[in-house]
C-alpha cells in the first residue's frame, strides 16, 4: 500500500487508525462480487472487534483480560495468538514483546561502565583471555551462556568499539577471549593488568538453556569456541548428566584455544562426547578425526532431529553446518547460530537471513559530518549525514551492516536494536515506542554520538 501510493508512512497510518488490513481468510474458494449478500453466521462471544484486536497488538491500549479474550477466539491465526502470549508473559513494561520478544529483556545498565584488567592469559598462538572487574568496586552483572559484551577502547585514531563473547558463564569477573586479527583486537592484546576498559552490559540472544532436557550439539570453529565454551561450562555446572555432543574444528593444536578447559568440563559429563578435528595437513591425525567436519561425522555421533544445536564460527562454516543439521532433520527453530560480526539479518521479518554478500564497511563516499554512529558488532564507525540518510536503517544499509526490517515506519518492531550508548529521536514517531534501551532503527535519527548493537 505504501509503495503503490508513494507514502512510506502508510503502514503506520493504517494501523494507527485501526485499519490494519488483516480481515479475512478463505475457508472455501468461490466467486464474490459487489452487491452479494453477506450473512452473519457467528459472532465472537467476547465481542472483540477487528479494531480492538489490532490495538491489542500494535498499541499500548491493552490489558490482560482483553489479551486472554483474544486468545480464546478460534478464528484468530496462530501467529497473532503467539504474539498475544508473548505480551501476557512480558507483563506491564515498555515496548512490545508481542512484535519483538527481545523487548522483554533489557541490558543490566545503560551505556558503558569502567572495568579494570585483573589478569591476562595467553590461550593459544593468537588468542588471549582478559579478565575484567568493575572499576567502581561494584558487583559484576550476571549474564547468560553465550552472551557477549561491547568493549570500547581508545588509540591515537580515536575510540574503537568491538563486541566480544564472554567465555565463562558466571562471575565473579568477566572474561573475554580474543583472537588477534585487527585494530580492535590489537588493542585488547596490548592490555596489561591494571589497564582501564569501558564495557557495556552483557547482551545477545544465543538462547542456550543448561536446564533443558533434550540432547544438544555444540559446534564451533576457531575463535567461535568462546561462546560455546561458556555454554559447556554452564552445562557441566547445572546438569552434567545431559547428553552433549561437543564438536570443534581448529587448524592445529597451537591454534586450539581453551582446549584444556573444555576437556576438563567434558570429563565431568558422563553422557558427553567430544569430536575434535584439525584441518592443517601436518596436524590432521592429532584430532579425533582428520580433515573438515562432514555430515556423516555428525550422523555417526548420533545427532538427529531430537537435538537442539548451537553453532559459532566463520560465516561459511556456520552456513555449511546449518545445511548438515537441516539434512539430519533438525527443525530451524532448534538451530541457533552466533555470528562473528553483525547479527544475521534480512529484509523480511521472520525469515532466516543469509550473511551479507559484502563485509560491513564505512559508506562511500565517506560521511562529511554529523553525529558519529558506531555499529559495535560490525566494527564500523561513521558520521550520520541527514542530507544522505533519513534514518539509522538507511545508514546501516549504506554500510552493508545487516539489519532485520519489515515495515520501515515504526509499526512492526522487527528492526528493534539495542542502543548501547547515545540518544535518538524519531521521524515518523513509532506507533508504540520500544522498551528499555532499544531503538527502532527504521525511523530513528541520532541526536548525539550513538553506539548500536549491530
Amino acid at each position: 500500500m505504501g509503495i503503490r501510493l508513494g507514502e512510506p508512512r502508510m503502514p503506520a497510518l493504517l494501523t494507527g487508525h485501526g485499519r490494519p488490513g488483516f480481515y479475512l481468510r478463505v475457508l472455501q474458494e468461490g466467486e464474490v462480487g459487489a452487491g452479494d449478500p453477506i450473512t452473519l453466521v457467528h459472532r465472537d462471544p467476547a465481542g472483540l472487534t477487528v479494531r480492538r484486536v489490532s490495538q491489542l497488538l500494535y498499541t499500548a491500549a491493552r490489558d490482560a483480560a482483553s489479551l486472554r479474550a483474544a486468545l480464546a477466539v478460534p478464528a484468530l491465526s496462530e501467529g497473532w495468538k503467539e504474539s498475544f502470549r508473548q505480551l501476557l508473559a512480558a507483563g506491564v513494561r515498555p515496548g512490545n514483546a508481542g512484535l519483538a520478544p527481545q523487548a522483554a529483556s533489557e541490558p543490566a545498565y545503560p551505556g558503558f561502565r569502567r572495568f579494570a584488567v585483573t589478569r591476562v592469559v595467553r590461550e593459544s598462538a593468537r588468542v588471549v583471555s582478559v579478565h575484567l572487574d568493575p572499576g567502581d568496586g561494584g558487583a559484576v552483572s550476571s549474564w547468560l551462556p553465550g552472551q557477549y559484551v561491547p568493549v570500547r577502547l581508545v588509540d591515537a585514531d580515536g575510540p574503537v568499539v568491538r563486541s566480544y563473547s564472554l567465555s565463562t558463564p558466571t562471575g565473579p569477573r568477566m572474561r573475554i577471549s580474543v583472537k588477534r586479527e585487527g585494530r580492535g583486537s590489537g588493542l585488547v592484546h596490548a592490555l596489561r593488568v591494571g589497564a582501564a576498559v569501558e564495557v557495556a552490559a552483557p547482551r545477545g540472544g544465543f538462547g542456550f538453556d543448561p536446564s533443558a532436557a533434550e540432547p544438544a550439539v555444540l559446534v564451533s570453529a576457531g575463535i567461535g569456541v568462546t561462546p560455546l565454551l561458556s555454554c559447556l561450562l554452564a552445562q557441566a555446572a547445572t546438569r552434567p548428566e545431559r547428553r552433549i555432543v561437543w564438536v570443534h574444528v581448529a587448524r592445529s593444536p597451537a591454534e586450539h584455544s581453551l582446549a584444556a578447559e573444555a576437556d576438563a568440563a567434558l570429563a565431568r559429563m558422563p553422557a558427553a562426547v567430544r569430536h575434535l578435528r584439525y584441518t592443517a595437513a601436518d596436524a590432521a591425525t592429532r584430532g579425533d578425526a582428520a580433515g573438515r567436519l562432514t555430515l556423516e561425522a555428525l550422523a555417526d555421533l548420533g545427532v538427529d532431529a531430537a537435538f537442539s544445536a548451537y553453532v559459532c564460527g566463520p560465516d561459511g562454516f556456520a552456513a555449511g553446518v546449518r545445511g548438515m543439521l537441516d539434512a539430519l532433520g533438525l527443525p530451524a527453530t532448534a538451530v541457533h547460530v552466533e555470528s562473528f560480526g553483525s547479527a544475521a539479518a534480512g529484509g523480511t521479518a521472520g525469515r532466516s537471513a543469509h550473511p551479507p554478500s559484502r563485509s560491513a564497511h564505512p559508506p562511500s563516499p565517506p560521511a562529511a559530518g554529523g553525529p558519529p554512529v558506531t555499529f559495535a558488532r560490525a566494527g564500523v564507525t561513521t558520521g550520520f549525514d541527514p542530507s544522505r540518510w533519513g534514518n539509522l536503517l538507511e545508514l546501516a544499509e549504506a554500510c552493508d551492516v545487516p539489519v532485520r526490517w519489515s515495515c520501515r515506519t515504526g509499526v512492526c518492531h522487527s528492526c528493534e536494536t539495542s542502543l548501547v550508548d547515545g540518544a535518538v529521536d524519531y521521524e515518523p514517531e513509532p506507533l508504540e515506542p520500544p522498551g528499555g534501551e532499544l531503538v527502532l532503527v527504521c525511523c530513528a535519527r541520532p541526536t548525539a554520538a550513538v553506539t548500536l548493537d549491530l
